[in-house]
């Protein structure tokens, strides 16, 4: 919803997909958002200790179009093509 009085204030721009990103989520804590897109890329970006900065990124040869993290955090589960792929946070 938007705050009375209009619009909320940008906060943080995450860049560096170089295609469209297709899914993203923010983790329960507000600490970090995880992304994903068409380059073919997952990224976890901090929003409060660096804001905009990639924590960590993964490949894979398929267009991603979905990203979900799990409630404690410890997996992260994308979906391009016709698969899904785990990723492991505390790696």
């Amino acid at each position: 919803s938007v705050p009375e009085g209009g619009a909320s204030e940008q906060k943080v721009v995450c860049k560096g997909h170089r295609d469209v990103v297709s899914g993203c989520q923010l983790s329960p804590d507000g600490e970090f958002a995880i992304s994903c897109s068409w380059d073919r890329s997952m990224k976890i970006w901090h929003l409060e200790k660096d804001p905009g900065e990639v924590l960590s990124s993964g490949r894979i040869d398929k267009q991603l179009n979905t990203v979900i993290l799990s409630p404690d955090m410890r997996q992260i589960i994308t979906g391009g093509g016709v698969c899904i792929y785990l990723w492991n946070t505390l790696a």
